[in-house]
């Protein structure tokens, strides 16, 4: 469902936008990488520099200082271009998706209440998420390819305290953020996604309930028992939507909470360890430059990793809209295998 209507479409034109513009996207993501890799090497060397200014003659220093400078430049137009080029992406992934459905809703001849609804709001964010999801998967691949050596040789600066673990930073992180994974999943896991899927269908008949109201309002005056009966239905649809979501709260609230706890945590762990290296490490090689490089690679490298944790919130809506758009096309009658709509009256052709 998700690559029929954009990535292996009939239309040559549209699968050669969706394969060109993923692969455009890939390419400026890990430029954007390596350009952050050159950006923590160039922190490091003027920091260094800014600590013992003797070490370096005034040509020197205004060389890196240009150098840092412009690969800053470089970092703030990748950044600028990446979300626009995105949204254009996404953009035309959406209206490939809608028109896919929208021809095989007005085609069909079932009916389904909600229909127009899960087109509109499911093609938008499962496109639009899919699309970030994507583009953070493809940064967190790069830059633990471009990253984790940087680490490793960090390692040697604070291996003193740790009996000389080789690549200690690197394995620092890649344990934080695997326990990180398993306590969102915990917390987080299939009940949330339940409760959202539950919290939407609430949602989709609550806007039905009132488009059904406002056709009979339209249609004649509501008077009378015809009025109050009106007004019973919207309210028995909105207890129906309230309950579900405070059923809800309760999850969303842990999750929230751990969410919170979990940053501020990792927040403390550079600290500790600079703390743990000035105390125990080999001092006179603990440079600004180094610490400032340490922090910046440690935050970078936790970013990559975080991947299911920081993501979860989108994941689940993905799989909430997605499990709606199936429910949709099963309901169209649709035949993913031959990606055509069966009617019912073709149907009783052929019986």
């Amino acid at each position: 469902m998700l690559h029929r209507s954009f990535f292996t479409s009939g239309d040559r034109k549209v699968r050669t936008i969706a394969i060109g513009g993923a692969l455009f996207i890939f390419s400026i993501i890990a430029v954007g990488v390596w350009n952050e890799w050159r950006l923590a090497n160039a922190t490091r060397y003027v920091f260094d520099m800014f600590q013992d200014r003797s070490r370096v003659t005034d040509e020197e220093f205004k060389e890196r200082v240009f150098n840092l400078a412009w690969i800053a430049l470089l970092f703030w137009l990748i950044e600028s271009v990446q979300p626009t080029v995105m949204r254009c992406y996404h953009m035309l992934w959406r209206e490939a998706k809608t028109l896919w459905f929208v021809e095989r809703w007005l085609d069909s001849e079932s009916s389904i209440s909600d229909a127009d609804e899960r087109i509109a709001d499911g093609t938008m964010n499962i496109t639009q998420m899919t699309v970030d999801l994507f583009a953070f998967g493809c940064r967190s691949i790069i830059v633990c390819i471009a990253f984790a050596p940087m680490l490793i040789q960090l390692s040697n600066y604070f291996s003193h305290f740790a009996f000389h673990v080789t690549g200690l930073l690197l394995w620092i992180v890649i344990a934080y953020c695997g326990l990180e994974m398993w306590l969102t999943w915990k917390i987080g896991g299939g009940d949330h996604i339940r409760f959202q899927d539950e919290n939407r269908k609430n949602e989709a008949a609550n806007r039905q309930e009132l488009v059904r109201v406002q056709r009979l309002k339209h249609g004649k005056a509501l008077r009378g028992r015809e009025l109050t009966a009106a007004k019973k239905e919207v309210v028995a649809h909105f207890k129906t939507l309230r309950r579900g979501y405070f059923r809800s709260f309760p999850r969303s609230f842990l999750l929230d909470t751990w969410s919170v706890f979990n940053k501020q945590v990792w927040n403390c762990v550079p600290i500790v360890l600079l703390a743990l290296a000035f105390r125990f490490g080999n001092e006179p090689l603990l440079t600004l430059g180094v610490l400032t490089q340490t922090v910046f690679a440690l935050a970078v490298m936790r970013g990559a990793l975080s991947l299911p944790p920081d993501s979860w919130a989108k994941i689940s809506l993905i799989r909430t809209h997605r499990a709606r758009l199936r429910e949709l096309e099963k309901g169209l009658h649709v035949n993913p295998a031959q990606n055509v709509v069966v009617l019912h009256h073709d149907k009783a052709a052929s019986e």
